[in-house]
């Protein structure tokens, strides 16, 4: 786990580089205390970061509100750094 951990290579990011990241509460494979480390990590590295959380969810989104959400999110980021 310490190898493949995500914080311990938010260094080799390339700062500026944006990101979205949606996560499930509930999420038992990525505990949910792991989020906000790695969103504090990527913004002091530079990386402009938007986090949606959601209470209800584990790992993968069940609710239609939240996938709404979470989908509706990943379009308007997709269309603000892609196009």
């Amino acid at each position: 786990y310490a190898h493949t951990a995500t914080l311990r290579h938010v260094g080799k990011i390339r700062p500026g580089l944006p990101f979205l990241i949606t996560h499930g509460e509930r999420d038992r494979r990525t505990p949910f205390q792991q989020a906000p480390q790695l969103v504090e990590a990527l913004r002091k590295n530079g990386n402009p970061v938007e986090f949606y959380s959601y209470p209800e969810e584990g790992h993968g989104f069940r609710l239609k509100k939240n996938r709404l959400h979470a989908y509706g999110k990943l379009v308007e980021f997709f269309n603000k750094h892609l196009r």
